[in-house]
């Protein structure tokens, strides 16, 4: 193979070996060595075998392995739940993940990477839907779980090229949902802490009120709010750190609270004293249950408690639209309180306008804890509600909260 050119296809030609006829072929290896070998004797058979030869030595050429595209569905799935494993991800999502795969390997009935076909996995998106109330999100998520999987197969040399790459996803604009949230008004959350409240009293261990207060005033997920301990809150800045290896996105971020919250947890601490028999050390769960234990991962147990305070409230949590009212609403609920204070005057005297993305229901979060701190300082932006309009951008004024 001379300087500057390609490696070629190969040629056949036929040969006589005595009263019979053969096939030969000629070609480059991917040293550049020319290579000849009889491969059959029929024409058909011997197309077979070079297109396979090329085919290898192509595969090498690239970086990859003749082995690569012989590697079973079932290994890369495998790898790929170790590599979530490796990264720390939540248990949640490894489950997820790994239920996903499973129903997808059944469905494609492909042993092997290279035996997949796109034409099955629209079959089973269709197959999805067709089976009961699963949103195009629910299968987009289910799709894109086993094309990550091939795309870190395919960094890692398992296999050549993502037979599914490239697949265009299902739209996922509301009218598509079949699960949408609402977010609980002011009037609403105020109804749910009196009757946690008056639940609290009825019992002896330790309260639940300051656990929703605590959702409520700063926006927290459940796993996140669970997990915080004494030594995360700072009680002389008025703020509380949530950690990095406890939230969603592994990212930690300090939040500030208002001083009517750092009261009652201060008020909770001396209950949490007077439960254990002991004072709670820095390690200690700010939250737990009735009992003192850890509130656990999952939030089960706290959602039934939670829509139990619903029905005692008088709240229905689906209302005639259809859309419900769930644990993770109070955050939905803080979001839209802090994109509402933006036509308050003490924000306007603040200088904050929050972006409010057009097409979306939920208000991003990032640019909410950069601007908490300044919020924090006014009460009035925590007394209002939903607010949707256009992204707009930061604008900053020299006029202070006075």
């Amino acid at each position: 193979m001379g300087p500057g050119r390609g490696p070629g296809r190969g040629k056949l030609r036929p040969v006589a070996r005595g009263a019979r006829v053969l096939w030969q072929a000629d070609w480059s290896d991917a040293t550049g060595q020319r290579c000849r070998r009889v491969l059959g004797t029929s024409k058909r058979a011997a197309e077979r075998a070079l297109s396979k030869l090329i085919a290898e030595r192509d595969l090498e050429l690239s970086g990859g392995t003749p082995a690569a595209k012989d590697a079973t569905l079932e290994d890369v799935c495998l790898r790929y739940l170790a590599h979530l494993t490796t990264k720390r991800a939540r248990p949640a999502t490894i489950h997820d993940a790994s239920v996903a795969l499973d129903r997808m390997r059944v469905f494609m009935l492909a042993k092997t990477v290279g035996r997949l076909s796109r034409l099955r996995l629209v079959e089973y998106r269709e197959h999805r839907l067709s089976r009961g109330r699963v949103s195009h999100k629910t299968i987009n998520t289910e799709v894109a779980t086993l094309q990550a999987a091939l795309n870190y197969a395919q960094s890692m040399g398992l296999i050549h090229v993502n037979p599914l790459a490239g697949l265009p996803s299902l739209p996922v604009s509301e009218e598509y949902r079949c699960r949408i949230t609402r977010a609980p008004t002011d009037l609403e959350c105020a109804r749910i802490i009196v009757v946690c409240e008056a639940s609290d009293r009825q019992s002896k261990g330790i309260p639940r009120a300051p656990l929703l207060r605590f959702m409520q005033a700063t926006g927290t997920r459940y796993c996140e709010t669970v997990a915080l301990t004494w030594g995360d809150l700072n009680i002389d800045a008025r703020s509380v750190t949530l950690r990095a290896e406890t939230t969603k996105t592994k990212k930690g971020r300090t939040l500030p609270i208002l001083p009517e919250l750092v009261r009652v947890l201060l008020t909770q601490r001396a209950r949490h004293a007077h439960v254990l028999g002991r004072e709670p050390r820095q390690g200690d769960g700010i939250f737990l249950t009735p009992a003192g234990k850890t509130w656990p991962k999952n939030s089960t147990r706290f959602r039934v408690f939670f829509y139990r305070l619903l029905r005692e409230a008088g709240i229905e949590r689906s209302d005639s639209a259809g859309r419900i009212i769930t644990l993770h609403s109070l955050r939905h609920a803080f979001v839209t309180r802090l994109a509402r204070s933006r036509r308050s005057a003490a924000a306007d005297r603040l200088g904050i306008a929050f972006p409010v993305p057009a097409k979306s229901r939920h208000f991003g979060k990032n640019r909410i804890y950069q601007s908490m701190r300044k919020i924090g300082a006014c009460r009035v932006c925590f007394t209002f509600s939903h607010y949707h309009g256009r992204s707009q951008s930061i604008r900053r004024r020299k006029k202070r909260c006075r």
